[in-house]
This record gives C-alpha cells, structure tokens and sequence, in this order.
C-alpha cells in the first residue's frame, strides 16, 4: 500500500506542484485565485497549447522543431493576406496546408537521411522567416474585417473562448492518438530505440513525417486562431515561441530525447509556466525578468530530467 502511495505521488508530481502553487498564490496575490483570473491563465496558454500538443509528438518520437516559431509567423501572415485578398476559406485552407508542408520537409529529410532535426528545422527557421518577410516585404499585414473571421475567435462556451476549447479539443485528440493506436506505439519505440523499431519493421521515416506534420497542423491552427483574434499579423508573429513550446514540455516532463511523455503532463506543464507567468505580472515583475525566469526553468527541468535518466541507467 505504502509503495502503491509512493508511486502515485511520484507519477502525479506536476499536477501536485500546480496545485500547491495555486494555493500559495491565490493566498498571497490579490485578485489570483479569482475565476476571471483563472479563464485568462487558460486565454494566455491556449496558443501555445496547442503548438505544444503536436511538438509533443516529435519530441516522444525524438525530433525537436525549432522552426515552429516561424512556421506559426508563416501561417499568421498567410491568414491575413488570403483574408484581405480573397475569402475567409482560403484564409483558413492555405495557413493549414502551408504547416503541413513544412511537417513533411522537416520530418522527411531529417528522416529520410538521418540528420539532426535540430540542424534541420533550425534551417527551416531561417528559410521560412525569410520567406514570410519576402511575402510581405517585411511589412505588418492589418485584416479587413469581413464579419466572419474575426468572430471565430469571439465565439465561447461557458465563458471561455473557442480557442481554449480547441487546444483542450486536441489535447484529448492528440492523447487518445498517442496511447491508443498504432501509431503512437511506434512512435515511443522509434523515440526510445529507432534501431529496435526498424529490425520488427517499422517504417520510422513515415511515422516520424506523420509526427512532424501533426506538428505543422497544429502550428497553423493556433496561427489562424490567434489571427482571427487580433485580425493581424507580423512576420515576427511567432518569435519565440519555440522557446515557450520546449519550456512546457520540459515542465511537464518530456524528455527530449525521446520516447517520454504525454500529452496530458504537457498540458499540466503549459498551465505551470501560465501560472507562473501570471504571478510575475500581477506583481510587476519587468518582462525581462519573466524571460529569466523561463530560461531557468528550462535549465532546471533539463537537469531534473537528465540525472533521473541517469539514475534509472545506473
């Protein structure tokens, strides 16, 4: 019973954290622990959220997408400029075929030809962030609204906005495809032995392209969202948000080298950093501070995670 205890305690660590520091901070901040404040920890995380869900799956896998930052830039920019130029379809259609793209760039070479998705996708960050100012001349592009893309975003259930209910909506998704298929299998055995996976016959190649290109999809929907909401885009847009992906998922307790985690612990890792970032601001903690302090956490979740490998090898 006592170890049956211990390991139930050990598994739900994060989700112990979460809601420990809640109970501090609503103790010690005025006006956190409020409903309204909670619905905007929810609002801020829900963009990222969503990106992180599908960069979950190439990370188990072991990949990384550093370019999805751009990618997000890419399919911002691309909303807007079919939204002003054509229609509110082709303003969802071409942002969500141009992340699949890049989904099946980065996961087949780095596959197909066994390279370093870092080395990759950290090129495709580049390629792709020069294309996007290419495609506007460095410009910010300003929607003009036409009734029905910027609603998208406006439309809520229970109070909580539709793009809250989309990244819980794919979370679910996303976690039902990791434990309960094929694919998903696969997808932990090419992350913790890709030897292993090719001897019983595994195509990694396929499985890790199909990883990527859920990533790419998942990229263009939190860019079309986010669109909608602002009925704006710049080609910085994403900027960054490669750093706030990893930031969850390592919270959360996704290894990156791969073969570990889930979807579920990303979401309880995306909800920390929220927590802890909407502590900073209602302290007036400066922005630069809140950058310092992802950066540690990145730190201090890696060397968690790397001496408790270690120990598990020893």
């Amino acid at each position: 019973m006592k170890e049956k205890t211990l390991y139930i305690l050990k598994s739900q660590t994060n989700i112990i954290i979460l809601v420990v520091l809640v109970a501090i901070l609503s103790l010690t901040i005025p006006n956190f622990g409020q409903v309204a404040n909670f619905i905007n920890i929810l609002k801020s995380i829900a963009f990222i959220s969503i990106i992180s869900c599908g960069m979950t799956l190439v990370v188990i896998g072991g990949g990384l997408d550093l370019s999805v930052g751009s990618t997000f830039s890419l399919c911002a920019i691309l909303s807007i400029v079919m939204l002003n130029r054509y229609n509110t379809v082709l303003a969802i259609i071409v942002p969500i075929a141009a992340g699949i793209i890049v989904g099946i760039i980065n996961g087949y070479i780095s596959s197909r030809f066994n390279l370093s998705s870092i080395i990759v996708t950290l090129g495709m960050l580049s390629v792709i962030g020069g294309f996007t100012y290419f495609i506007v001349n460095g410009g910010t592009q300003v929607g003009v609204p036409n009734g029905t893309f910027e609603k998208i975003s406006k439309l809520s259930v229970f109070r909580i906005p539709i793009y809250v209910w989309v990244f819980i909506f794919l979370a679910i998704l996303f976690e039902i495809l990791l434990k309960k298929t094929t694919f998903g299998r696969n997808l932990v055995l090419i992350g913790t032995n890709p030897e292993a996976a090719k001897i019983v016959g595994i195509n990694t190649t396929l499985i890790r392209t199909i990883s990527f290109v859920i990533c790419g999809f998942s990229v263009s929907i939190a860019a079309i969202l986010l669109s909608s909401r602002l009925v704006t885009a710049a080609p910085s847009a994403g900027a960054g948000y490669e750093f706030d992906v990893i930031t969850a998922l390592v919270i959360g307790g996704v290894s990156l080298t791969g073969g570990k985690g889930n979807i579920y612990n990303t979401i309880i890792g995306a909800i920390l950093l929220g927590v802890i970032i909407n502590a900073l601001q209602l302290t007036n903690v400066p922005f630069a501070f809140q950058a310092i302090t992802k950066g540690l956490l990145i730190i201090l979740a890696i060397t968690l995670d790397t001496r408790a490998r270690r120990n598990i090898e020893n």
